[in-house]
């Protein structure tokens, strides 16, 4: 029985592992963009898309004090923005709702309880610090 060359091994051992790689973990692709398990917002950006705004809120970590529920026009909310440390503001966009109708008073900062459900369908961020690095991203609704 003839024994398999060198050459005939590594093509072998090349292809298996060609075949069980994932792109993402190689170090020259921008540190595992996009990685869901990161809390920086340019890591993990494209995750919260699609997502509960509740599961963005608890994925970057933010607590009442470092958001806001943001209005355009008047009464509809569109998402909250996030300034966090004075280096980078987070904008997190949904499908507008409305307010106008609600009969209950709350305070401007816990307006977010009204969209706490609602589906993200875009992602701004800015990194002052970092000569004004940022991305917006939004999901096609055709």
């Amino acid at each position: 029985m003839e024994r398999p060359s060198i050459f005939s091994i590594i093509l072998l051992v090349t292809l298996f592992f060609a075949s069980t790689f994932d792109g993402c973990r190689t170090p020259n692709y921008r540190s595992q963009y996009p990685d869901c398990n990161s809390t920086d917002i340019e890591q993990l950006d494209t995750c919260l898309l699609r997502r509960p705004l509740r599961h963005a809120i608890d994925k970057l970590k933010l607590d009442t004090s470092q958001f806001y529920a943001f209005d355009e026009p008047p009464g509809i909310l569109r998402g909250i923005v996030a300034e966090l440390a004075d280096t980078c503001e987070i904008r997190i966009y949904i499908d507008r709702a409305s307010i106008i109708d609600k009969k209950d008073s709350l305070y401007f900062r816990q307006l977010y309880l009204h969209i706490i459900d609602k589906s993200v369908i875009g992602v701004s961020w800015t990194k002052a610090k970092q000569k004004n690095k940022g991305k917006t991203i939004f999901i096609n609704q055709n």
